[in-house]
């Protein structure tokens, strides 16, 4: 398997943040164990981030707590929009709008993203086939309810049979029900992938590697729903939705 070393080297800032999704932080894991550039890049980008405390707190009226620098830099990564050289650059701005976030709970934590990847197990390798193909084709799912941050992945990649679905920042599941992923396809024909039980203290995170049997398969649509324990249909109010 060939990694795409630019696609990656833009997503080494981010790596660093700890901003990426499960699959990508994983992805970027995977390629720095054989990239010395791409690895030195992260521990420059590291010794950058250590300095934003020090930055924000030279320039704000209040002392900054060192336990606060954890969260301060999950709150930088969640509001990320510039790189982040330019980010350094505009911290005495910053400091103005993180002095009234320093408890704003987390979407999502490295942690928790590497969790859901690594309970993949052997099937770590078949993800990377899949998402580090140029091939492969990437769905959004989301949810149906105004507000919601939930959000799901599903990738499919053309000359191969496996179906890859991750979901993020889904309610813990109630006891004796799951998330159920239903796969539609082009030919109306609607199967069950597999279920998702994102456990507790994991931000919501878990991911699935499905067999369906062909390569290629022709996705019309996605649900995620949570439903009983045994249920053989699609019922219920969708968690995550995409529709072709």
């Amino acid at each position: 398997m060939t990694v795409r070393h630019d696609e990656i080297k833009e997503q080494l800032e981010a790596y660093a943040l700890g901003s990426l999704d499960p699959l990508e932080h994983a992805r970027v894991d995977h390629h720095l164990k054989d990239c010395a550039e791409c690895e030195r890049a992260v521990g420059e980008y590291g010794k950058l981030i250590d300095r934003f405390p020090d930055v924000l707190a030279r320039h704000s009226r209040g002392r900054l707590d060192p336990a606060r620098k954890p969260t301060l830099l999950r709150t930088i990564a969640n509001r990320r929009r510039a790189p982040l050289l330019a980010l350094a650059g505009i911290a005495a701005v910053l400091a103005l709008v993180l002095s009234l976030a320093w408890n704003l709970q987390l979407a999502r934590t490295v942690d928790a993203e590497r969790n859901a990847f690594i309970a993949l197990g052997s099937y770590q390798e078949i993800v990377f086939e899949v998402v580090d193909s140029p091939q492969v084709h990437k769905v959004l799912l989301k949810s149906p309810v105004s507000g919601s941050t939930s959000y799901g992945k599903v990738y499919v990649r053309p000359d191969l049979p496996f179906v890859v679905a991750m979901v993020g920042r889904l309610a813990d599941a109630p006891a004796g029900e799951a998330y159920y992923v239903w796969l539609a396809y082009d030919t109306g024909e609607t199967v069950l992938a597999g279920t998702l039980a994102p456990k507790p203290n994991t931000q919501g995170f878990d991911a699935l590697v499905f067999d369906a049997g062909r390569n290629g398969p022709v996705l019309a649509s996605v649900k995620v729903i949570l439903q009983p324990t045994g249920s053989r249909q699609p019922e219920g109010a969708p968690a995550l939705i995409w529709n072709q």
